[in-house]
């Protein structure tokens, strides 16, 4: 028995991704008294805001035409669970403190979770 896996699906979770990169950053800007680094911070933000528009638009194209890729296994359960981890340790608003945090400390956590 084969499964299948929407093409729309798959984008649909790379708009997920997306929204925890725009929440991610919002908090960084939030925690920041430095209005350049704020600045820079919403900035990251509206990029995964736009980031997130694509996808959802890819989906949207996808699903008018859907052709379904055909699978021996579910992969679309397979991907959410691989792409809730990865969400989890790319943007990990917990490893942003609770309250202001300077400039290095905020630069610092920025880059740690995206590299």
């Amino acid at each position: 028995m084969s499964y299948a896996c929407p093409p729309s699906q798959v984008a649909e979770l790379a708009a997920s991704v997306e929204e925890e990169g725009i929440a991610f950053y919002r908090l960084l800007a939030e925690r920041t008294e430095h209005a350049q680094v704020k600045k820079s911070f919403l900035f990251l933000s509206g990029q995964e805001a736009a980031h997130r528009q694509l996808f959802l638009r890819m989906a949207e194209t996808l699903k008018v035409n859907e052709l379904k890729c055909e699978f021996q296994i579910d992969v679309c359960p397979l991907l959410k669970v691989a792409i809730d981890k990865l969400k989890i340790a790319a943007f990990a608003l917990n490893a942003v403190p609770p309250g202001p945090i300077d400039l290095k400390k905020n630069s610092d956590i920025a880059i740690h979770t995206e590299a």
